[in-house]
């Protein structure tokens, strides 16, 4: 590799790295983020190594990396965000080695590379705890090996991916359709399988036996990798006792429906608005939209010319099965993004930022591919860098205000409402007392892991009364903890009925100033 090229990989890694280490240090739990790293502490401490005590509705893969960590740096919250964010690192040259595996035209790998290191997406979550990036790294990876041909390797890493999240299954159709760069047939001294025996017997054309056979060709080695993945994750599940993740990953959206005719617009208003930010540029975002959906009439006729063109043959002793052309993978890509798009529409799942990750790395690809058009590949290479550092240039205003969390997805710095200031202010609060709390339960998990003080959730004001009514008497200090907004005023109205006070002792702000928790001390009047 040349050294000006090397010089350009090492600057645009540079900048990824810039982009994506201000939030390693400055941003906050999330409530889901707290609860998964309050799992990471269970292990870590080895209070519950299995995890037997918690309802889980995710794979563990994640929360056993984050034990890891917090053995080397202790429990920390960026402790927590390391596996995120070192795997999105790895997730830009992944991304640039699938753009030259589809395009196979150094132009579009630096476009996808580019694309990936300035996503506003990918910048966000990186600095976070969510099982979503790690998915996203290791679904890549799979592709990337899928398309080398090293199928075994490719269905070991997906069931990595599943073991990070069950989303992992979304990809598999993908995973199918995608065929090698290079195939490499056996050779006249290997003996026939056990598979292109049973493909070859089949009833039917000799054609159709040499579609079973590639079919099992392609499948099995994929499978088998995947295989001892799979089976440590159900052995994992059934040490829970009964409980599954994905039965309880599926309770916790109510159960998958259709969308309400009524809910469509809303739906697609809120998960458009989210889309440019996959690339950080709206003009740009938009444009790439057009440019996929514009393809959706010639990707299937393409699709099936390449299918066509296909040619399956069974030998004696040989197996030789045609290229799948880049031209099919491409469209099996397109055609992969506009489906996963569309169920994420039509299906009642809740409109969350995460669910679009992994669209940005896919779509860094795509915009690639507009790289590596012949009418761009003919103007030779000093016009093909400018128009690169134009792309850069477009996607970098957006790129700083991600590094800064201005875009309200992913990680961002008051993302636990203050909860952490609350903890530390309770740091030293004496063994019995009380803390009552309706909003923040998760947020306690992993903030008062270790911490001498007792969380009591209470589910209306009513029953915070009563449990005062009981249980105030005795010499323990309660604490009540409120949100700032109108909703805490229901509950200080029960609690002064009720015959108690209420004294401020700690007030949450952010980074405006402004009060986002209060916290009092629960006196009888």
């Amino acid at each position: 590799m040349p050294f000006t090229r090397r010089l350009g990989w090492a600057a645009l890694f540079m900048l990824a790295l810039a982009l994506r280490l201000p939030g390693l240090f400055g941003h906050s739990f999330h409530a889901d983020e707290a609860l998964y790293a309050s799992w990471a502490r269970l292990i870590h401490a080895g209070h519950d190594p299995w995890l037997q005590t918690v309802v889980m509705d995710k794979p563990p893969l994640l929360f056993y990396l984050q034990a890891a960590f917090f053995s080397l740096f202790g429990p920390v919250e960026w402790a927590a965000r390391l596996p995120n964010w070192l795997a999105s690192l790895l997730l830009i040259p992944l991304t640039a080695r699938l753009a030259r595996q589809l395009y196979r035209t150094e132009a579009a790998v630096w476009g996808a590379a580019v694309v990936a290191a300035c996503s506003a997406f990918l910048i966000q979550f990186s600095p976070t705890a969510f099982t979503d990036p790690l998915l996203v790294t290791l679904v890549v990876a799979a592709l990337v090996l899928r398309l080398d041909g090293r199928l075994g390797w490719s269905g070991l890493v997906w069931g990595l991916a599943m073991a990070a999240k069950h989303q992992a299954l979304f990809f598999l159709p993908l995973l199918v359709m995608l065929r090698p760069t290079t195939v490499r047939p056996t050779t006249n001294d290997q003996r026939p399988t056990m598979w292109v025996v049973l493909a070859a017997s089949l009833p039917g054309e000799r054609r159709l036996a040499g579609r079973w056979t590639y079919l099992a060709h392609e499948i099995g080695p994929f499978l088998l990798g995947a295989l001892p993945v799979v089976l440590l994750l159900l052995l994992w599940e059934g040490v829970q006792g009964g409980a599954n993740s994905l039965v309880a990953a599926w309770s916790s959206f109510g159960g998958l429906r259709l969308a309400w005719s009524w809910e469509l617009w809303p739906r697609l208003a809120a998960w458009t608005s989210m889309l440019p930010l996959l690339i950080s540029s709206s003009w740009l975002g938009t444009t790439l939209v057009a440019f996929i959906l514009g393809q959706w009439l010639l990707v299937i006729g393409n699709w099936l010319l390449v299918l066509g063109r296909s040619s399956f043959v069974v030998g004696r002793s040989s197996l030789v099965v045609s290229r799948w052309s880049a031209a099919g993978s491409h469209a099996a890509l397109v055609v992969f993004v506009l489906a996963y798009f569309l169920f994420h529409w039509l299906v009642a799942v809740p409109v969350w930022d995460r669910f679009l990750l992994p669209l940005a790395p896919l779509t860094a690809v795509l915009l690639g591919g507009l790289y590596a058009w012949p009418a761009f590949v003919r103007l030779g290479k000093r016009p093909q860098a400018l128009a690169l550092i134009a792309l850069l240039a477009l996607l970098l205003p957006g790129a700083l205000l991600a590094a800064n969390s201005r875009y309200p997805l992913g990680g961002s710095r008051p993302a636990d409402q203050g909860a952490a200031q609350v903890a530390q202010f309770l740091a030293d609060a004496p063994y019995g007392t009380v803390l009552y709390d309706h909003w923040y339960g998760w947020q306690w998990r992993y903030h008062l892991f270790d911490s001498r003080i007792y969380v009591s959730w209470f589910a209306h004001p009513d029953g915070l009364v009563e449990d005062l009514t009981v249980f105030a008497t005795d010499e323990a200090n309660r604490y009540l903890v409120l949100p700032a907004g109108d909703g805490r005023l229901p509950v200080e109205r029960a609690v002064y009925a009720g015959g108690f006070m209420l004294e401020l002792v700690f007030t949450a702000v952010d980074d405006h100033g402004d009060p986002t928790i209060y916290l009092y001390r629960v006196r009888a009047s």
